[in-house]
């Protein structure tokens, strides 16, 4: 599709260049793992094992399509919320060791003076 509304100038001289050849990497391993498992099926020995396995290990590169969906501009306030909470998490935590270790000491010191 985005071959056809480009044209080939566009799609492999464009400024989505790399984007581009990583589409066309994926859908060979996608077409590559559908005759693999192909001839898996229709041969009687099972060679194929590690060639199945390598095509697993291929398969991995389809998630950086969703690194891909993430950079769309419509996703930028989902960024910015989901570093404020990994942001926050350091200082929740850090006001947890505030409030936990005088606690604690308290507890120590009436377990000592009161606990005999």
């Amino acid at each position: 599709m985005k071959f056809y509304w480009s044209g080939c100038r566009g799609y492999f001289i464009g400024g989505n260049l790399l984007w581009n050849l990583f589409d066309i990497f994926v859908t060979a391993l996608a077409w590559l793992e559908v005759l693999v498992y192909f001839l898996q099926s229709h041969s009687d020995d099972n060679d194929m094992g590690a060639a199945t396995s390598m095509v697993r290990i291929f398969r991995l590169a389809r998630i950086m399509r969703v690194v891909r969906v993430c950079k769309l501009p419509m996703f930028e306030d989902l960024k910015m919320m989901l570093n404020g909470a990994v942001g926050g998490i350091r200082t929740f935590l850090w006001s947890q060791v505030i409030l936990a270790v005088p606690l604690y000491v308290v507890a120590l010191v009436f377990r000592i003076c009161l606990g005999d």
